[in-house]
């Protein structure tokens, strides 16, 4: 069904709707359940469910030739389906954090192991789902396994509850979904009984490596030939599909399910291999291929809503949080909040025409891109310049970026487009003024930006091309007899006196690393230290002593010899930094950005 045509006989067919599916299962043939009738609270139900690493290429509905997901396939007959939506990082706590609040670059509202700068405010104007919705009244609970929901994530400040399921001690790392379900359903029960509008945010991480197997599945139907990964991979989303469909039966045993947003997405993308069994072809947060950025989105809503089967175009992430507060009739007044996403639910709505993104900006810690429908720009900040890719798929529906030639200058004005759209976020990122006092202590990985003209890391791991190697941005490492030239890197931070400390891998000394290399810092005062091995204490940490840093925190390797590996450094300040001239638009900055109070 388009916005032209919609067909809204479709949506009431019992036989090929998720409703009757649940009809079925519940309540014995027919279509059972209650009418839906008008509530007396126009404001509606918000229940998010996130499927970790979940990319949309290996769902039916998007063109997979196996049925990984039947019961999500009868919802998606009956929802809004989101066909090109695409995430803006691919990785969690940039993701997540973008889809709570529709902005490109939020402060981190979760918490992640190579950045744990502590965020000390959240600004009136940043939009946070569970705060804005807990304004109005809503109840708001959130069940996840994802260990980086932790103290220092500030998205658990704005929800009623959330509970954090561990897995069971001594087994896989993440708890599976069943687990999440008791909270849930809980919450769901609770609901029912008192009759307050309610958002339900479950994040599960079943589809995020490692892949478990599911023997109770049995085999796949339909095209072989497919690698071993892609069974596990399609069999935890099968996993994930019947787990779902026990959450979407309680909603409508509850009779919520009339009144409630149900949406179904994730946060980034996956790798599996298919271009190559080197690391960064595997996982994600290292490129911003289309498999990486390309999720599912389903949105069912209420048949009175009267909304089309599908999206036209793209969407974004940041989209979110602004069209579910729309659809919901929530009564949040988006236009207090600083806002990068649009509110889509006047279109879905018919109350008018349709205007989809054009282009969807996204960037990791190496690459920019701008994707456009079927074709994708992508900025490389080590190498410079800007490529051209159209997607082709592959027979396991892979979209693979094929470089492309421009003509009449395109990608000049695309990579201007994107050099804009890039421009203007950097400038919100960059705008970390000298507000150190608030700062205390802060985790991060290896910076990921090239200074002082410095030859490029390698992206590949060759043990023998005398070059740096870096993995994701938290671990540089140079292999036993390299000699890689000197390597300067930096990332913007806040002006004042630390005490720095590098983490080496203790498993690197384990595996015959000398881990010797002179690290520079350089500061308003800059010094050199030399590293090695037995400074370390039961952390890997070596201490760097004590530095005045500027803007950015800019550190050089120098003379590795025998293997060395880093991955991070532990930034404390300890007061008494020389004065600094403080430009106080940057420091505003840092406020809007939740580093400062």
């Amino acid at each position: 069904m388009s916005f032209e045509d919609r067909e809204a006989s479709g949506r009431a067919r019992c036989s090929a709707s998720f409703a009757a599916l649940v009809a079925l299962v519940l309540l014995g043939p027919g279509c059972a359940g209650p009418d839906a009738t008008q509530p007396r609270d126009e404001r509606l139900n918000v229940v998010l469910v996130l499927s970790d690493a979940l990319r949309a290429a290996n769902l039916p509905w998007q063109g997979y030739p196996r049925d990984t997901a039947p019961n999500l396939s009868a919802l998606a007959r009956d929802s809004v389906v989101f066909p090109q939506h695409l995430a803006n990082y691919p990785g969690t706590p940039v993701s997540v954090s973008q889809m709570q609040s529709g902005r490109f670059m939020p402060p981190l509202l979760m918490s992640a192991e190579y950045v744990a700068a502590p965020i000390r405010a959240i600004e009136d104007d940043l939009l946070v789902l569970p705060r804005a919705l807990g304004e109005q009244g809503y109840a708001t609970g959130l069940v996840s396994s994802h260990p980086w929901f932790d103290a220092n994530a500030r998205l658990l400040d704005h929800f009623d509850s959330a509970e954090i399921v561990a897995p069971p001690p001594g087994t896989v790392p993440y708890a599976p979904f069943e687990d999440l379900l008791p909270g849930a359903l809980g919450f769901l029960d609770a609901r029912a009984k008192d009759g307050r509008p309610f958002l339900l945010y479950v994040h599960g991480m079943d589809t995020h490596a490692p892949f478990l197997p599911h023997p109770e599945q049995g085999g796949w139907d339909g095209p072989e030939g497919f690698p071993e990964i892609f069974d596990l991979y399609d069999g935890e989303i099968r996993h994930v599909d019947a787990q779902v469909a026990k959450l979407l039966g309680r909603l409508e045993a509850l009779g919520l399910m009339e009144n409630t947003i149900f949406v179904f997405t994730s946060d980034h993308g996956e790798d599996l291999g298919e271009l190559g069994e080197v690391w960064y072809n595997h996982g994600h947060g290292n490129t911003l291929r289309r498999s990486q950025v390309h999720v599912p989105l389903l949105v069912h809503a209420p048949k009175r809503l009267g909304l089309p089967s599908e999206w036209p175009g793209l969407s974004r992430h940041v989209d979110l949080a602004p069209t579910l507060l729309g659809l919901a009739r929530s009564g949040v007044d988006l236009a207090r909040y600083r806002l990068d996403g649009r509110d889509l639910s006047p279109a879905l709505r018919g109350e008018r025409a349709p205007e989809p993104p054009a282009e969807s900006w996204a960037h990791s810690w190496r690459f920019d891109a701008l994707f456009l429908p079927g074709r994708e720009v992508v900025h490389d900040q080590w190498q410079g310049g800007s490529r051209l890719f159209r997607l082709q798929t592959d027979p396991h529906n892979y979209p693979v970026p094929v470089p492309e030639e421009p003509a009449g200058g395109e990608l000049e004005r695309l990579g201007e487009r994107l050099e804009q759209q890039s421009a203007a976020r950097r400038a919100e990122f960059d705008a970390i003024p000298p507000s150190y006092e608030k700062l205390g202590r802060a985790w991060i990985g290896v910076p990921t930006r090239l200074a002082g003209g410095s030859t490029p890391p390698s992206f590949g791991d060759s043990p023998d091309d005398d070059r740096w190697t870096y993995f994701l941005p938290k671990l540089l490492r140079a292999h036993p007899g390299e000699s890689p030239p000197p390597l300067t890197l930096e990332t913007p931070w806040a002006p004042g006196r630390y005490r720095v400390a590098v983490r080496l891998i203790a498993e690197g000394v384990a595996a015959g690393y000398a881990q010797e290399v002179v690290i520079h810092v350089h500061g308003l005062r800059s010094r050199s230290v030399i590293v090695d091995a037995s400074q370390a204490d039961s952390e890997g940490l070596v201490d760097l002593g004590e530095h005045d840093l500027g803007e950015s925190f800019r550190v050089g390797f120098v003379g590795a010899e025998g293997g060395v590996a880093v991955t991070g450094f532990r930034l404390e300040h300890v007061g008494g930094a020389e004065p600094v001239a403080v430009d106080p638009e940057a420091r505003e900055r840092l406020r809007a950005l939740g580093y400062v109070e």
